[in-house]
Order: C-alpha cells, then structure tokens, then sequence
C-alpha cells in the first residue's frame, strides 16, 4: 500500500475514535464548528499528543454539540492526555473537571463548616 493510503487508513481510525463521521477528501472548511474542533483534535492525536488547550471551545457551539465535545474531553482525560480549558462559563469547568476533586472540596467545606480545624481539615482518602 502507498503512503496515502496508509494515512487515509490511519485517518480512518482516529475518525472512529472520535465519532466523526467525515468524507476524507473534502475540504474541512466545508464543515461546521463542531466538526472542525474534532478534526483538529484528530490531527493532534495522530501526533501523539498529550495536551491539549481548548479557549473558549463552546462559544459557538449549539447544545448537542457541547454534549460531543464534552463527551470526547472525557474521552481524552480517559486517556490520559491533559486539557487546559479555558471558559468564562464556570458550569462548563463544573461539569467536566475531576470528580475526586468535587469531593475533596466538599469535604474541605464540609469540614470547615462543621467546626474542624482552621483553614479546612484533613481530607479522607
């Protein structure tokens, strides 16, 4: 198989991973927002990227589309990759940062609130 092949085939399968069910030979300018985020998500995977910076990623963005887009971060932080999210709109950082930090601040406030140690107390593990 020729190189071209080998990258259509290669990326096929990022594509796959992405849920973006794009025609290869079409200009990516042609697609919407949405599209053209994930496409460049894909082009970064297949450099083996391991960050990625998202700046105000949802502003355009209709509301099924922020459900893929946060799907495929959660995606992303599954494999590891680190994402630094830029947003004015604080119920996006809410609904997409790590659950054990959720709870380690519930806690630090429960603690505080309930009378223990100043400054928030130790934290279970």
């Amino acid at each position: 198989m020729d190189d071209r092949g080998a990258e259509l085939r290669k990326a096929r399968e990022f594509c796959e991973q992405l849920d973006l069910d794009i025609d290869l030979s079409r200009r990516s300018r042609n697609y919407s927002l949405s599209v053209k985020n994930r496409i460049e998500i894909a082009k970064a995977l297949a450099f083996n990227a391991r960050i990625f910076i998202m700046d105000e990623p949802t502003s355009a963005l209709s509301r099924p589309e922020v459900d893929k887009l946060f799907a495929l971060v959660r995606q992303l932080k599954a494999r590891g990759c680190g994402i630094i999210y830029i947003t004015h709109r604080m119920e996006e950082i809410y609904g997409i940062r790590r659950p054990d930090l959720r709870a380690a601040r519930r806690e630090t406030r429960r603690n505080r609130l309930g009378g223990g140690p100043r400054g928030g107390g130790a934290i279970a593990g």
